[in-house]
């Protein structure tokens, strides 16, 4: 996340937040003995989805890193693959207007 330009108070605060914690589920009824939890994120937590995002991130930077091709679409070379608006673009031109219509990119 530093590489990232995340502020080093926040990484800490979160590090912090997910350090040794332990958690107990419940099985047909009966709880388990207290457990550590080795990996992934708390479930309803608010920042779950955010940190998601950001490993998400991460791991297409790492795969990205130094890719010069791209995806052909429609007759079309699309470089951008982090985001549906270049297939967009690329599909409102003359020769992809007709499948432009199968196509609905999500804009949140």
């Amino acid at each position: 996340m530093m590489d990232m330009g995340y502020p080093l108070h926040l990484i800490d605060l979160l590090a912090k937040l997910y350090r040794k914690q332990l958690t107990k589920v419940k099985v047909a009824g009966t709880l388990s003995e207290w457990f550590r939890v080795k990996k992934g994120v708390r479930q309803g937590c608010v920042f779950s989805p955010y940190l998601f995002n950001i490993l998400a991130e991460m791991v297409m930077r790492e795969t990205l890193d130094g890719f010069q091709d791209g995806l052909q679409i429609g007759g079309r070379m699309i470089t951008s693959l982090r985001t549906g608006l270049s297939v967009e673009e690329s599909m409102q031109n003359d020769r992809g207007q007709g499948q432009m219509e199968k196509v609905r990119p999500w804009r949140g």
